[in-house]
């Protein structure tokens, strides 16, 4: 009983880079530990024990001791003092000759009323064990401590809590991003999810320079803030995955490791070109920093066209074709999603955040038709009161 305690307070050890504690440490160990000593306590109880005292064999090769197992009832519950003072209790008993200086141990006895000590040390740690861990679930019911289920992140804020061994984030938290970049908007995600606030900068798609003052290259999304880990040479920390993993570990932060499964995987390299196709000639549209300079779309659409040939009228010429193709995707992906509002069925976790930046950008696409499972999943996981990056569903055209 008393270990099966000790296990069921400790089932949710924090792993490192995984998921924070859902009770406050202390607690823990300190049911554990009062299951430990209770159980330690009956053991050391039931042993038989030395007794303190030593009989002086006498020239006369006697000696005299208390009588073990033949008192009468009244005397068994006498304390030790009381019997060695009452000389009715004590009896003469022969003895060998030995020498006047050798000397014995009274021999192994049990402890005095073991089954009673016994019983009273399992009463004190099942009491102190069941005490502790009440008052660790009153302080979670109160919010002091707040449940955090790794199951259903979604139904909650996940906002930081005071958690021992974590950092709190700081006040001078910054993310630089450019607000179409589909890894910039995993990290938002996740900040948004766990309501990490943070000063959110913008750079034009096409300046060269600002992004390079961080980090030597023209990269983003870069955290920085006070005591966010940067590399040698860096100003913050780059990419996206290294940012996630860093304030899960430093901030004690929820998020499921991705599960790796390959339908949602083919699903994404079968959509790729149509999302692209569909959201490119209208990101481009939207009135945000990464496209106010005439350059920032320039360096776009000569990139897009390198890369994969895109040009901006051709795929303005398959919109019909292309909403097609996309609704039958996206009823696809329906039945892919096996939770209300993520990808599995404990909530959102890494995989959400790999497959949510590709429907946001299809927000922009006016009069593509959402199931209503998908479309309520992408509205869902971009409402939360911190999150910075919204949907584009208002502008849409």
């Amino acid at each position: 009983i008393f270990f099966r305690t000790a296990l069921s307070t400790m089932q949710y050890q924090p792993l490192p880079t995984l998921q924070r504690r859902e009770q406050a440490p202390w607690m823990q160990y300190a049911a554990a530990v009062a299951a430990a000593v209770g159980v330690v306590a009956f053991a050391s109880s039931m042993l038989p024990r030395q007794s303190s005292s030593s009989q002086m064999w006498t020239a006369a090769g006697t000696a005299t001791r208390p009588m073990v197992g033949m008192q009468t009832a009244p005397l068994m519950y006498r304390t030790a003092a009381t019997r060695s003072a009452d000389p009715a209790m004590m009896e003469s008993v022969s003895m060998p000759a030995q020498s006047a200086t050798q000397t014995a141990s009274i021999g192994p006895q049990p402890g005095a009323n073991s089954p009673l000590l016994a019983g009273g040390w399992m009463a004190i740690g099942a009491g102190v064990s069941l005490l502790v861990l009440a008052i660790a679930n009153a302080r979670q019911r109160l919010g002091a401590v707040p449940m955090q289920s790794v199951a259903m992140p979604q139904q909650t804020s996940m906002a930081m809590a005071a958690v021992a061994g974590y950092k709190t984030p700081p006040a001078d938290l910054k993310l630089h991003v450019y607000d179409h970049c589909p890894y910039c908007t995993r990290v938002e995600l996740f900040l948004g999810w766990n309501g990490i606030k943070y000063e959110r900068i913008l750079y034009g798609y096409g300046d060269m320079e600002g992004p390079k003052y961080l980090t030597g290259k023209k990269q983003l999304p870069v955290l920085q803030g006070t005591d966010v880990y940067n590399p040698k040479g860096m100003i913050g920390l780059p990419e996206s995955m290294d940012i996630v993993a860093w304030c899960v570990q430093e901030y004690g932060c929820v998020l499921p490791p991705t599960t790796g499964r390959s339908d949602i995987a083919d699903w994404q390299k079968r959509a790729k070109a149509p999302i692209a196709a569909l959201s490119r000639p209208r990101m481009i549209k939207m009135p945000y920093r990464d496209w106010a300079m005439p350059e920032d779309i320039e360096y776009a659409f000569g990139k897009w066209k390198k890369k994969t040939g895109f040009v901006a009228d051709e795929a303005l010429a398959q919109t019909p074709a292309l909403l097609q193709e996309m609704e039958v995707l996206l009823e696809e992906l329906e039945g892919m999603l096996k939770g209300s509002e993520s990808v599995n069925p404990w909530g959102l976790g890494m995989d959400d955040i790999i497959l949510l930046p590709d429907l946001r950008r299809l927000t922009c696409v006016k009069g593509l038709k959402w199931p209503a499972k998908v479309e309520n999943y992408v509205n869902k996981s971009l409402a939360y009161p911190a999150m910075q990056c919204v949907s584009y569903a208002p502008l849409a055209f």
